[in-house]
């Protein structure tokens, strides 16, 4: 029987076979998604791959499979994969209903508080890679409170059934009376 689709091959290769069951070489549109096959040898090019009219996709070595959300990769960038095609994101962009704001540039994703346009100061944490969310306490030692939204909350307001007072300025929660 003929080879057809992706296919892992004795020598270590993996590679495409075409509806001709001929192996598929260069740049191709499979599934919607494009992939890049190795011109001399048809082997799945892995990592990092930049894509024209695309962007950059991350293929993993091991799986064989793109990249989604945030991912670390070799080099110990954190750069967050999304959209209909999982390119990387540059600048705003929301994930997973999640607020992320990444490097225009190179894509790490900025962790710490972030101002995102339409929501606000949000904090993404850099050890657990978790927002924010409801009563949390900040590195330089404030404590504020972080909305449904992922953004800071400002003024009088009731979590948990109980009423806090977060400063109008910098959200830090506001003890005692005043």
């Amino acid at each position: 029987a003929y080879a057809k689709g992706f296919t892992s091959l004795p020598d270590g290769r993996y590679v495409y076979y075409g509806s001709n069951y001929g192996m598929v070489f260069g740049n191709t549109t499979i599934g919607g998604l494009p992939y890049s096959l190795n011109a001399i040898n048809g082997n799945l090019v892995t990592g990092e791959v930049l894509f024209g009219g695309v962007g950059w996709m991350y293929m993993n070595p091991s799986t064989h499979t793109y990249a989604s959300g945030l991912t670390k990769l070799p080099d110990g960038r954190l750069v967050l994969y999304g959209g209909t095609k999982q390119t990387m994101q540059f600048g705003y962009a929301t994930y997973g209903g999640r607020p992320f704001s990444t490097n225009t540039v190179n894509g790490v994703v900025t962790t710490g508080e972030v101002f995102f346009p339409g929501v606000g100061w949000t904090y993404l944490n850099p050890t657990t890679l978790q927002h924010g969310l409801s009563i949390t306490s900040l590195p330089d030692g404030r404590t504020v409170l972080y909305g449904s939204n992922y953004g800071m909350q400002f003024g009088e307001k009731n979590t948990g059934g109980k009423w806090y007072y977060f400063d109008l300025v910098n959200g830090n929660m506001k003890l005692g009376f005043f």
